[in-house]
């Protein structure tokens, strides 16, 4: 089995990667508190690895959710995303100007997939709903098996407005029906930022201003609603979630009294040099024998291990030399990801086959597809 896994959508609920974990403080504080609701972070730091983490903190046998009566959602997937088929309704442009409606709809979907689960059918009884409008209830019956807000985000985004303002004139009869819940309910949301990345992104699109406040409004949107619905509507109610540390820009403009509070939720990652080679030590350390270059070292020596070697010499000047993980970081945007996709190139290789020669091109190949990658 290969450890080098750099895409985190991959991993699965049993896979080794969960346990493979480098904590510095900010990520134990994450991992191991129920306050710390979001992760913040630029591309490629491993936000999707963390939250999976999280998530299946809670479904090994010491911690599974049915033993500690916590709902888990979404069903069956670690996590909820919001991808780029989201269609938004051309009638609701210029309802959607408004930051505060964003955090509406967010609440609504997390409310109606929590009240309309098969988990909390017996909590509820039809005169609780008697004073909602016929599309709201119509909304407590969409389809959705696996407790996604997602899904249910996506049909609000895609009403015209006269359908979507009844909803939104019950949004408060919706969001305090969630005051009957008096057991843990946890739900992951990963990816919202790639709903409207394509549009934010592409160039010569005439929406793209109006993309990119959808593409900051969604994501601290969302950590607004969670943020509302654990402090002030029911605590036994936390919604984790990834977002992308630029959605954090003029947040106090956006929330305004209430942006250090919702931020005080948030995990923004950082890593040193030295929290990436801890990493880096802890997969070699994991990595099986036959896939390492000098297994014996694997646990005194992750870089000979690993290589072969520990230093490598300046090509054209004599005497200089450095380590081997040190030509690795150089060669990277110093991200996580980066270490984790020129590993996995080197692997592919052959652990047996690596020579300085080879560790050199391979390194140097693989660095610059990832800086393509991160400009387009």
């Amino acid at each position: 089995m290969c450890v080098w896994t750099e895409d985190a959508d991959a991993i699965k609920w049993d896979d080794k990667q969960l346990k493979m974990i480098y904590a510095n403080q900010r990520i134990k504080d994450y991992l191991h508190s129920n306050r710390k609701l979001g992760i913040a972070a630029t591309k490629g730091q491993g936000k999707t690895f963390l939250i999976k983490a999280k998530r299946a903190q809670y479904q090994n046998p010491q911690m599974a959710c049915e033993d500690r009566n916590i709902a888990c959602f979404p069903i069956n997937d670690m996590v909820d995303t919001l991808d780029s088929s989201v269609i938004v309704n051309k009638s609701l442009n210029k309802l959607l100007k408004n930051y505060h409606e964003w955090v509406n709809l967010w609440k609504i979907s997390i409310a109606v997939t929590i009240i309309a689960s098969y988990e909390f059918k017996n909590v509820f009884e039809e005169k609780d709903f008697c004073r909602l409008k016929s599309e709201t209830r119509t909304l407590l019956n969409l389809p959705n098996e696996k407790r996604r807000p997602s899904i249910i985000l996506a049909y609000l985004l895609g009403l015209e407005y006269f359908e979507l303002g009844p909803i939104l004139e019950d949004a408060s009869l919706i969001i305090h029906l969630l005051d009957k819940i008096n057991s843990g309910v946890y739900l992951f949301i990963d990816k919202v930022d790639q709903a409207f990345s394509i549009y934010v992104y592409k160039e010569n699109i005439k929406s793209k201003a109006r993309n990119a406040s959808y593409w900051q409004y969604c994501q601290y949107g969302l950590a607004n609603a969670a943020y509302e619905l654990f402090s002030n509507i029911n605590s036994h109610i936390k919604v984790f979630y990834t977002i992308r540390h630029e959605a954090l820009i003029d947040s106090e403009w956006l929330a305004q009294n209430t942006a250090r509070n919702i931020e005080s939720f948030i995990t923004e990652l950082i890593y040193t040099k030295e929290d990436i080679y801890e990493m880096f030590k802890i997969y070699v350390q994991n990595e099986e024998d036959k896939n390492l270059h000098s297994p014996e070292y694997k646990w005194e020596n992750q870089e000979r291990a690993f290589f072969g070697f520990e230093r490598l010499d300046h090509v054209y000047v004599t005497g200089v030399n450095e380590t081997a993980f040190d030509y690795l970081y150089r060669h990277s945007l110093r991200r996580p990801y980066d270490i984790m996709r020129i590993c996995k190139e080197l692997y592919l290789e052959g652990a047996k086959n690596l020579t300085k020669k080879t560790v050199r091109h391979v390194i140097n190949e693989t660095s610059g597809k990832v800086l393509k990658m991160y400009f387009s």
